[in-house]
C-alpha cells in the first residue's frame, strides 16, 4: 500500500537540523534559528536547543539585548547534509 507520508527514518530530527544550522552558520540566537527553520515551530526549535544544551552538545549564553545565543560546544560533529540544503535560507 502506497502512502504519501515521508519515511520517518529519512526525516532529520529538529535537534539534527538545529545542530546542522549551528555547524553551518556558527552561533545564532533562538529567534534566528526559528526563522531559518521555516517548517518547525518556535517551540520545536526551543525544545531542540534545550535538549542539545542538556546533553552538553550546545551552549546557551545570555546576550546584552536580553536574548540567548546558541553555539555548539567544542568540535561536536554530526554527519549529514549542510543545513542550508535542508532548511530555508534567510
Amino acid at each position: 500500500m502506497k502512502t504519501d507520508m515521508p519515511d520517518v527514518e529519512k526525516v532529520p530530527s529538529a535537534e539534527e537540523r538545529v545542530r546542522w544550522l549551528l555547524q553551518d552558520r556558527g552561533p545564532l540566537t533562538i529567534e534566528q534559528l526559528a526563522g531559518l527553520s521555516k517548517d518547525l515551530t518556535w517551540s520545536q526549535v526551543f525544545l531542540a536547543v534545550d535538549r542539545l544544551s542538556r546533553s552538553g552538545a550546545a551552549r546557551i549564553e545570555r546576550t546584552q539585548q536580553r536574548g540567548y545565543l546558541v553555539s555548539l560546544r567544542g568540535a561536536v560533529a554530526l554527519a549529514g547534509p549542510p543545513a542550508t540544503r535542508l532548511l530555508a535560507s534567510p
